[in-house]
């Protein structure tokens, strides 16, 4: 079975990223809660949604979007 959530550390390092990245992304309400991460039980790391966040950066237009994806990829 795949995995379907990742921590912030986790994440950043599927993507390439700093933690410092996503979190700036989740202040400034680039990625929405409900969707891209959760909160559950009043956790403090959110639970980043995979797939929600590889559909967010196919789809997305910002520069960084084909670095991202061949470091997902590789």
């Amino acid at each position: 079975m795949s995995k379907i959530y990742a921590n912030t550390a986790e994440m950043a390092a599927m993507i390439g990223r700093s933690a410092d990245w996503l979190k700036k992304r989740k202040a400034n309400g680039t990625f929405t809660e409900g969707i891209h991460y959760f909160h559950p039980n009043g956790e403090r790391d959110p639970f980043w949604k995979i797939e929600a966040i590889k559909e967010w950066i196919e789809q997305s237009h910002e520069p960084l979007v084909d670095e991202i994806l061949q470091k997902m990829v590789s």
